[in-house]
């Protein structure tokens, strides 16, 4: 079973632009900061957010 939360922004029927640059950008800075530190745990560690979060941030960003 999925979990999604809530307070992930959500696309218009539209597609705007605007609402993709918001459900994407958190995602590629995280993927960038693994991807800078080779390391998933370093990488939540220069970021200031748990290590679970990074990762399911990561998974999501995959699907």
């Amino acid at each position: 079973m999925a979990h999604q939360q809530s307070s992930q922004p959500r696309l218009s029927p539209h597609g705007d632009t605007e609402d993709i640059v918001a459900l994407l950008a958190p995602r590629l800075a995280h993927f960038a900061g693994v991807a800078r530190t080779e390391h998933v745990t370093r990488a939540a560690q220069e970021m200031n957010v748990p290590q679970s979060t990074l990762s399911r941030a990561l998974v999501r960003l995959e699907a």
